[in-house]
């Protein structure tokens, strides 16, 4: 336990009275970043997304598709989805408002639920994770936005068929859910059936779509000139292993959530490099597991100068990737 001056912010001690939403100002504060999440990812105000003009193919094709197409393809949720959107007569930006008002709600759940310092958390995921998600890549973010929602704020019955869920709006959550589950189980005959479901999935035309799509994106990426090399010396991976670092150095004394934490973000980050020779694949899987990486940063704000220098300088070349660079998420 923390003492009397100072909260034991790693065992999961409450933070900060000026860091919580659990008061007055603060929740009317909360609920402003929210309405200004939600209008911002919704309407996009600020500048066209790099995304945007894909995601409204994509949904002109589904009001056209036949259902037996939509339900034996990818991301067959997200397209069941805009398939209905559609047929109640949708328009794209309705359907896109719609979609990340439910993504931003589901986020602002997780964050009143997670035991960390919720102003830097705030802080930390809008330098660049909302603007690379939320506000560009709208099928992953509402994938995430569930996935993080079973794991900390829904009930343990749910939580798996909130995983399904997900894994069906956007497939390649599926990189997530697999490690996470193999950190909660406790049994081997758990893990081998895991084991066995997983390369039952990659044969089965799920697993074949997660195939094509990492050709697609390549052949995409090809097409566009990006992501078609990767700079291993890229700093912002490097910061985030510099974070992990310091994790790990406190391992013993993290919850049991921010442990699991430390380990899904060394996946994230560790896979940026493994993954090196398929870029585009060694880019998302490194995107997917970042929400991870965030939590855990805010959970660490109290713990030393080194790591609020960490966060500070991860908080600004994500503004730096969203904003600044030649293949920026928001064009402006």
């Amino acid at each position: 336990m923390g003492s009397a001056m100072m909260p034991d912010v790693l065992h999961g001690d409450p933070p900060p009275r000026q860091a919580s939403f659990g008061h007055g100002a603060l929740w009317l504060l909360a609920y402003v970043i929210l309405a200004a999440a939600i209008y911002v990812s919704g309407v996009k105000p600020i500048g066209i997304s790099a995304d945007l003009h894909n995601y409204e193919l994509l949904y002109n094709a589904s009001a056209i598709n036949d259902w037996p197409t939509i339900l034996t393809g990818g991301d067959l949720g997200y397209f069941a989805l805009a398939k209905l959107a559609a047929a109640a007569g949708w328009s794209f930006d309705l359907f896109t408002f719609v979609l990340a008002a439910g993504t931003c709600l589901l986020l602002f759940v997780v964050a009143t639920r997670l035991d960390t310092n919720r102003i830097v958390l705030v802080a930390i995921y809008g330098s660049y994770l909302f603007w690379l998600h939320e506000y560009t890549q709208i099928r992953i973010a509402a994938a995430i936005a569930i996935g993080l929602f079973a794991i900390y704020a829904a009930r343990p019955a749910i939580r798996w068929p909130l995983f399904v869920v997900a894994v069906l709006l956007h497939n390649s959550f599926i990189l997530a859910v697999v490690p996470y589950a193999l950190l909660k189980a406790r049994r081997i005959d758990v893990v081998a059936a895991l084991a066995v479901g997983v390369l039952a999935l990659f044969l089965s035309p799920l697993g074949a779509g997660l195939v094509q799509r990492v050709v697609s994106y390549q052949d995409l990426a090809s097409s566009t000139g990006q992501f078609t090399d990767i700079n291993l010396f890229s700093l912002m991976p490097l910061v985030q292993l510099c974070g992990i670092g310091c994790a790990i150095l406190h391992f013993k004394e993290l919850s049991d959530l921010g442990k699991e934490e430390t380990v899904l973000a060394a996946i994230g980050a560790v896979s940026f490099y493994l993954l090196s020779p398929i870029p585009v694949l060694a880019f998302r899987t490194f995107e997917l597991f970042m929400p991870f990486f965030v939590i855990l940063l805010s959970r660490l704000w109290g713990v030393s100068v080194v790591i609020r220098g960490i966060i500070l300088v991860w908080m600004m070349l994500g503004l730096r990737s969203a904003f600044f660079t030649a293949d920026s998420t928001v064009i402006m």
